[in-house]
């Protein structure tokens, strides 16, 4: 993937694939003020590498939802920044069982350090002069959320509900089948074709391009 994206406006976005499952951690890099970082992975030392090459203050952490690989980065980063980790309520249960859910897959994790802040459907978080709105969209789990910009090119920050021809599986605790696609068709599908898709792991695509081709397209939202 080419870690660079073409500015948003006054925003630059850079994707830097970390970790095992080679997660999508998304630096957000407006002209000015603070940075901001969606989902940190699971090995972030090329993430604090960058942004101390920047040298600039770090916002916060934005986390589409608690699964180890966006998640179990934060530690390190709050450790390093002090920042603020922002997820949706709905979620809690997964990143307050981080620890645990690395011990399922062998891996030895820092819980999230100190106080989770909420984020909500259709909240707005500043983010150099422009905004970003939080879409929820569980299925994946259930406090996935999704994260709108309008700007001379819309993205979508869209964690692991789509991807570039794919989906997210459901078959993980608090997945739901149904819900996934219920939140693609009504809060991604309804966008315009020229919405980027930033997704958590993979390559960019668009609204238009998965709307005419995604395989969710001929899936009746069952499991199996």
């Amino acid at each position: 993937m080419n870690n660079r994206l073409n500015p948003v406006g006054p925003l630059k976005v850079e994707a830097l694939p970390l970790g095992p499952f080679e997660t999508n951690a998304w630096l957000l890099v407006p002209a000015q003020g603070d940075l901001w970082v969606v989902d940190p992975g699971m090995d972030p030392e090329p993430l604090l590498e960058r942004l101390e090459a920047l040298g600039r203050p770090l916002g916060g952490i934005l986390l589409t939802h608690g699964h180890l690989d966006h998640a179990a980065g934060c530690a390190a980063l709050v450790r390093r920044h002090g920042c603020p980790v922002h997820a949706h309520p709905a979620d809690r249960f997964l990143l307050d069982g981080l620890v645990e859910q690395g011990a399922w897959y062998g891996f030895q994790l820092e819980p999230v350090p100190g106080d989770i802040l909420p984020l909500a459907e259709g909240q707005r978080l500043l983010v150099g002069q422009g905004e970003l709105e939080v879409l929820h969209t569980p299925g994946h789990s259930p406090g996935g959320v999704c994260m709108r910009m309008e700007a001379d090119v819309p993205l979508v920050l869209c964690g692991d509900t789509l991807f570039a021809g794919a989906f997210g599986r459901t078959d993980l605790p608090g997945g739901n089948a149904a819900v996934l696609k219920r939140s693609i068709d009504q809060r991604l599908f309804t966008l315009p074709d020229e919405t980027v898709l930033l997704p958590g792991h993979g390559e960019t695509t668009t609204v238009g391009r998965e709307r005419r081709g995604n395989p969710i397209l001929g899936w009746d939202g069952e499991d199996g």
